[in-house]
């Protein structure tokens, strides 16, 4: 019965093999005779991987958080990264409250960080008022109501006050990945070129100009940047690259019908007052296009020390805005009639609150084109924000930030502080044992040379600052501090205050990175002084019976002291030991040396053995 079975089935098997050939043979037929035939292409990996997340029950979801306190490039960039890493980026953003606690008082306020960070074209939603630490109960909130499947931070270490690390329980509980920073820019670099440009810009307009010695630590002339735009504040470390500028851009374009928008300006120090501009200009079409000009044009129409970042930093910030679709790097002034033909441009707008109104009276408007073309709109600037508020708030926050009391007792203390060592840190704890606050001025390298010879300081004026700056019993510095300490120095005269060069809050290193490049000699900030003091164990006390001795006017007044030093260490100290160090380490060679030289040559050698 098995074997009937068999032999019955086979002839099934070969009808079936026939047929199917027969079919084959006439759609093979078929498609010849219908011709050439498309063949859809295969879609890329990344949209495959999309797809398959979309196919899961949910997307993955993704957390990163931040202060996000004058938005640039690099916080768009991270937030770009962390979204590469999901399917949904979700942003907190820290409280005014919480950063003021931790780092100082913002200078955005939280409702002008949330709009730049909504406009990011990554973020998919925002959680207001994140705390600066994230706890254990919030980040089971992130899991439990948020969805986050995982915290994201970047490469740099976020330390809490307390030292430990502030994504240990993400960590930990192994959902936290990381990214790069983005190098060649923060937000301390920023408020440096700011300060900066502030402090240059009061300099020039000074009517004694012969009173201003205007140079580095190092005795280098001013930095510029290689565009040759000529503005003093080219510190930028940016290198701009293709691959960066295609990573933001949008890969649409225009379609052949669409309502093309057009806007210029600088966009420096992009806020929130630009990405509001930008929302209502696109709404008005289908496609926004942005004009930014160039540096050299805006140092041209707005001073030598602006733009404060450079071009492409200013295009990278524009790119990142979800209302943009394309930019224009390096526009032109003038909206020309070439321009809107090849563009294709429907309207030209302009908000009504800008850094400089001027031009529209002018002869030479820059929109007299488009404005005769019917095609020009004034926009009403739904914030009244421009770059020089941004920077008129850096200027207040840096002179407020981590000042002493009204009524503090403060201690001054001044000196070289070269290889900053175990007697500086000694002498400045009881310095800081005698009052409420404790200042400390650091002499500029050419003081240290013209003192102590052309071979010192070992350490320049930034790193000596930076090294004070660690100590826990100073307050606060003057980075390149005059050598004598005169009367206007320790009186409180309020009027002398604004905008002095000297003022130099500890703590948020600001001018760390301004003062070690330029100072002013003739103007001393004033401070409330109570005490002067110096130690007994310097490099050298000469000074002291000098008739131009340093501490003449603070003497006459009774309010100098001098205090026994508890360490017997001095610079030169450490230098002996360094040179007596690498001494005994040559001898030990030499005498090493020797050695083998006397093992070799008893040795006979044979046939190169």
């Amino acid at each position: 019965m098995e074997a009937g079975a068999g032999s019955s089935s086979a002839p099934k098997l070969v009808a079936a093999c026939v047929i199917g050939g027969i079919v084959l043979g006439a759609s093979v037929v078929a498609l010849h005779l219908a011709g050439p035939v498309a063949i859809p292409a295969l879609p890329p990996v990344d949209a495959l991987r999309r797809r398959f997340r979309r196919g899961r029950r949910r997307p993955v979801r993704v957390y990163m958080d931040g202060c996000f306190d004058m938005m640039h490039y690099g916080h768009c960039n991270a937030l770009r990264q962390a979204h590469a890493l999901g399917d949904e980026l979700i942003v907190g953003v820290v409280s005014d409250d919480e950063i003021t606690a931790n780092k100082g008082p913002p200078v955005t306020p939280l409702h002008e960080r949330l709009i730049m960070v909504r406009a990011v074209k990554w973020v998919h939603d925002v959680i207001p008022d994140a705390p600066y630490a994230i706890t254990e109960d919030f980040m089971n909130k992130l899991f439990n109501e948020y969805n986050i499947d995982y915290i994201i931070h970047g490469d740099d270490p976020c330390l809490l006050p307390d030292g430990t690390d502030a994504y240990a329980l993400a960590k930990k509980a192994g959902r936290y990945k990381q990214i790069k920073r983005t190098e060649g820019v923060s937000t301390t670099d920023i408020v440096g070129r700011m300060l900066l440009c502030v402090r240059e810009r009061s300099a020039s307009d000074s009517h004694n100009h012969s009173s201003l010695q205007r140079q580095f630590s190092h005795g280098h002339g001013q930095k510029i940047d290689d565009s040759g735009s000529g503005s003093g504040t080219r510190i930028s470390h940016f290198l701009p690259t293709s691959r960066r500028i295609v990573q933001f851009s949008n890969s649409r374009g225009p379609g052949p019908d669409s309502r093309i928008v057009y806007i210029d300006g600088a966009f420096d120090l992009f806020h929130a007052g630009h990405v509001e501009i930008l929302r209502l200009a696109r709404e008005l079409g289908d496609f926004l296009l942005v004009g930014i000009h160039t540096d050299q044009t805006i140092s041209s129409t707005r001073g030598p020390h602006r733009p404060i970042m450079n071009l492409h930093e200013r295009s990278l910030s524009v790119l990142a805005c979800r209302y943009v679709d394309e930019v224009i790097i390096g526009a032109p002034w003038d909206v020309s009639k070439d321009m809107i033909t090849t563009f294709n441009i429907s309207l030209v707008v302009h908000g009504t609150i800008a850094e400089n109104m001027d031009f529209m009276k002018d002869d030479l408007n820059p929109y007299a084109v488009p404005r005769a073309m019917g095609i020009y709109r004034r926009l009403e600037s739904p914030l009244d924000i421009t770059t020089s508020t941004i920077i008129r708030r850096i200027v207040a926050n840096h002179e407020a930030y981590q000042g002493p009391g009204p009524d503090s007792r403060i201690v001054y203390i001044d000196g070289a502080f070269d290889l900053f060592h175990a007697g500086h840190v000694e002498i400045l704890r009881l310095a800081r044992e005698l009052g409420d606050f404790l200042l400390v001025g650091i002499h500029t390298d050419q003081t240290i040379s013209s003192t102590r010879g052309p071979h010192r300081p070992i350490m320049n004026l930034h790193e000596r600052s930076l090294s004070v700056l660690a100590c826990r019993y100073v307050d606060e510095v003057i980075i390149g501090a005059p050598w004598d300490v005169s009367k206007d120095m320790l009186c409180m005269h309020s009027s002398k205050i604004e905008h002095d060069i000297y003022a130099t809050p500890a703590k948020a290193l600001l001018t760390a990175i301004i003062d070690f490049r330029y100072r002013l000699t003739d103007t001393i900030t004033t401070f409330n002084i109570s005490l002067v003091v110096h130690g007994t164990i310097a490099e050298n006390m000469d000074f002291m019976k000098d008739d131009l001795n340093p501490y003449a006017v603070p003497r006459a007044m009774g309010i100098y002291r001098r205090l026994e030093s508890p360490l017997d260490i001095t610079t030169s100290t450490i230098i002996r030991r360094i040179v007596a160090n690498h001494e005994a380490y040559q001898k030990r060679n030499e005498k090493k040396e020797a050695s083998e030289k006397k093992y070799y040559d008893s040795k006979s050698f044979v046939n190169g053995e």
